[in-house]
């Protein structure tokens, strides 16, 4: 006989489409029913479950192997058809947005007016002075550190030489990841050296998802630019954030958009660099049909953030703890603000 606790789950999953996926029926590396994969693979339970039903966003930690890397788990059921979203998905300006106070599109080839909107946080820009490898409070690496000490810093102009070889370092960024993929990723040398491009492997080794039922994405976040999956939307851009307790993060990021005309949309997020704790990041959403929301019929969006941090301290000063608790806040406050804001476009 099931327990009370399994009948509900039960109860919850056949609300959560656990009989299948968004979409028509399961194809080969079709994603694994929604119900399912809360249950085994991110251990939610029936309330939990109960309250993604009721567009209350859910968020949890998952476990990872090394302490250095955080993996953020999120759902919220939102009242909105798929088309509706998927049109959304691909208003990638709007997305951005509903995630990042300050950023900016590059184009290719990027555009004066685009380079000249990035600029040091004025709170930052001294913390450049004297940096040098394996001392020094931004991420950058050996070369960059070199071009940094060309600033007079005691003169009346320093701030604005700073930015110029911010934005002259970007721009070399962008250009030679667009020429060259991962290879062209930055090294950072402020502690012992660390490719970026083998801290963002580590974390898509990770994720299931990518590995198992978008093998076609995973090809294409490996060999970019080549191997562009059908259906495919992509952007680069540059995002300037600030985590309450944390220093102001200047990251490069590459956004691909898939929406395919059945089956699960995705959207992705890789970082290309950030200039403070991040060595790598990869976000994964994806929604699912959600016919028997509480309220009506809508979507589920899912999302998953993984993050491979520098050596953060513990102990008294535990940043690390601080770091994964604000993560999971600003997880909970995204899903939230986008349920809002989707819900509200819907019934506006």
């Amino acid at each position: 006989m099931k327990s009370l606790k399994e009948t509900y789950i039960i109860a919850a999953c056949a609300t959560l489409a656990c009989a299948g996926m968004a979409g028509p029926a399961r194809a080969q590396n079709a994603a694994p029913p929604l119900g399912d994969y809360l249950r085994t693979s991110v251990g939610l339970n029936a309330g939990q479950i109960a309250d993604a039903q009721n567009g209350v966003a859910v968020v949890k930690l998952l476990h990872t192997d090394i302490g250095r890397d955080v993996t953020v788990f999120g759902i919220i059921g939102i009242h909105t058809t798929r088309d509706a979203y998927l049109a959304r998905m691909r208003d990638v300006q709007s997305l951005i947005a509903a995630r990042s106070q300050r950023f900016g599109i590059i184009s290719d080839p990027p555009t004066p007016a685009e380079m000249q909107t990035i600029a040091l946080d004025p709170s930052e820009w001294q913390d450049l002075k004297g940096c040098r490898v394996r001392n020094c409070n931004f991420k950058l690496s050996g070369s960059d550190m070199k071009q940094f000490a060309q600033v007079d810093w005691y003169g009346p102009n320093a701030e604005q030489q700073a930015d110029s070889v911010m934005r002259v370092q970007v721009e070399n960024r962008v250009a030679a990841y667009r020429a060259r993929d991962n290879a062209a990723m930055p090294r950072y040398d402020d502690t012992n050296g660390v490719q970026a491009s083998d801290a963002f492997a580590a974390l898509l080794d990770q994720s299931t998802y990518i590995q198992q039922y978008a093998p076609a994405l995973r090809n294409y976040l490996v060999n970019f630019p080549a191997d562009r999956p059908d259906n495919a939307l992509d952007v680069m851009y540059w995002s300037l954030d600030r985590i309450p307790h944390l220093r102001p993060t200047f990251t490069l990021n590459q956004m691909v958009v898939l929406t395919p005309p059945a089956g699960n949309a995705l959207i992705v997020r890789k970082q290309i660099y950030a200039d403070h704790y991040f060595e790598a990041a990869l976000e994964l959403s994806t929604i699912y049909d959600a016919p028997a929301l509480n309220g009506g019929a809508g979507i589920y969006l899912v999302t998953t953030r993984r993050y491979r941090f520098d050596a953060l301290p513990g102990g008294l000063l535990n940043i690390r703890g601080r770091v994964r608790s604000q993560l999971q806040k600003v997880m909970n406050s995204d899903l939230e603000r986008e349920r809002k804001t989707v819900e509200a476009r819907t019934t506006g």
